[in-house]
């Protein structure tokens, strides 16, 4: 008869040492963070928070999907890239 149980024993995690982990993993990341915004700002680049309508996030989605952009943010310098662009040809 064939058991259900597996070949190997699972090493039981305290309660402590699972937040002790899950605390690492924080912290690795805020310094991963930390480190490209960083990079980012070494390069000139600033961040933003802000609000928007989900509509407007939903046409920076269609633009990052159809350009094949890496994330929202670029889709937003595309879209503000060619706005000034626009803004400049106009000669405002």
């Amino acid at each position: 008869m064939e058991s259900n149980q597996p070949d190997f024993q699972l090493e039981p995690v305290s309660p402590a040492d699972r937040e002790a982990q899950a605390r690492e993993k924080r912290r690795i990341t805020r310094e991963a963070t930390k480190r490209a915004r960083d990079r980012a700002a070494a390069q000139g680049v600033a961040t933003a928070s802000f609000m928007v309508r989900k509509d407007y996030l939903a046409v920076l989605d269609a633009i990052q999907a159809e350009r094949g952009l890496k994330n929202r943010s670029a889709a937003l310098e595309t879209v503000l890239r060619a706005a000034f662009d626009h803004k400049q040809e106009l000669g405002l």
